[in-house]
């Protein structure tokens, strides 16, 4: 007798990442945990995989460099994909990959594969217009191989329609944190261990101004410190501090600046892993500085209640940040007008800029949960 319960198939998901990032982990873990997706994460570079609930292959890369650029060709990845049968392939949106596009188009074409693009089609600060429009063809071609387009926030979205991509077939999936871990690492502190930090800084009775991140040219944390010196000018100099949190190339070239224009009260604390050491840091910030690229900062910050002060970021920006409603934007790559914002920002009342702190904190747990970043990505998958 013919069992009446069948039995659903699993869709096979293969995610194609240069790096398996440890913020992407849980994401990855809740997308594993749907009844019907099982999904493996291809990852090219060396990564911090702590025990996952999913499956991860390593494939290898080469970098190959024409004029001035650097493509990267990956090795044995298609017959890995082939071999494995997946239901469906995701490919991260980094144009560099080469390999990428022929793969989308062998891929889709002749093994009829459901090719799903993931990316925030953000552009890199100052592209020079034959990049920006060789850039642009390299995604109007994936976008017309892809089944679906999985976008990063609502900017991103218009310039995958402005591709002439069916809006039909373009999903917004926020990139966000894991959040639940994130008011786990804040409730593990306590008001103690934020006035300890502040005492060991010497920055008690001040308004501390953050960055966290990486120090990279694209960040501009250089303009950060030239708009703080600025503000030393204009008498903040007892009543102002900067913490930035991170390491990068360009974190040698801040420390000379630093002595070699004996700013006060600056304190390049180098990076942090763990999320509680992070999250003291949070706590005894009064505006979170963003001087350049940047996503998942932006979200980071207003979890933890702080108002993000921002230009251009990488588009995810004009979801999460009203201008003083959750945070406040300044021209870009000026100076003068970010030390002016943050001087403005900071003659208003304390419970102003608790207010737009609490706005923002409201905002990113409200409207930009990691299960509505599952869901527009399941979508996608499964449409």
């Amino acid at each position: 007798m013919m069992n009446k319960f069948k039995i659903k198939k699993k869709i096979r998901v293969a995610i194609i990442q240069r790096r398996i990032a440890p913020f992407r982990v849980p994401f990855f873990e809740r997308i594993n945990q749907e009844g019907n997706i099982e999904i493996t994460v291809f990852y090219a570079f060396n990564s911090h995989i702590p025990s996952s609930k999913f499956n991860t292959r390593k494939y290898r890369i080469k970098k190959i460099k024409i004029f001035s650029s650097n493509l990267e060709i990956a090795y044995c990845l298609f017959f890995s994909l082939l071999k494995e049968r997946y239901d469906v392939v995701v490919f991260e949106g980094t144009i560099s990959l080469i390999t990428s596009i022929v793969y989308i188009v062998l891929l889709r074409l002749l093994f009829k594969k459901k090719i799903c693009l993931w990316s925030s089609g953000w552009e890199p600060f100052g592209t020079s217009k034959i990049k920006k429009v060789a850039r642009n063809f390299l995604y109007f071609v994936i976008c017309h191989m892809s089944n679906n387009i999985i976008a990063y926030s609502s900017k991103a979205k218009k310039y995958f329609e402005s591709l002439k991509k069916n809006p039909a077939k373009i999903f917004v999936a926020f990139n966000v944190l894991d959040t639940d871990s994130y008011l786990e690492s804040e409730g593990a502190i306590n008001l103690a261990e934020v006035l300890l930090l502040k005492k060991n800084l010497n920055i008690r009775g001040k308004k501390v101004l953050l960055f966290v991140g990486k120090i990279e040219p694209k960040k501009k944390v250089p303009l950060l410190l030239e708009a703080y010196k600025i503000m030393i000018k204009n008498n903040w100099i007892n009543k102002i501090a900067l913490i930035i949190v991170g390491d990068g190339s360009e974190k040698k070239r801040l420390e000379d600046l630093v002595k070699r224009e004996l700013l006060p009260n600056v304190h390049l604390i180098g990076e942090i892993r763990n999320a509680v050491e992070i999250a003291i840091y949070f706590k005894a910030a009064d505006l979170f500085v963003l001087p350049g690229a940047g996503g998942l900062a932006i979200y980071h910050a207003m979890i933890f209640g702080l108002p993000v002060v921002l230009s251009s970021a990488d588009g995810t920006e004009g979801d999460l940040v009203i201008n003083e409603e959750t945070g406040f934007y300044f021209k870009d790559n000026s100076a003068d007008d970010l030390a002016g914002k943050l001087s403005f920002i900071l003659t208003k009342r304390d419970a102003y800029i608790k207010m737009v702190g609490g706005n923002a904190r409201y905002k990113a747990l409200k409207d930009f949960s990691i299960e509505k970043m599952v869901k527009g990505f399941q979508d996608a998958i499964l449409s």
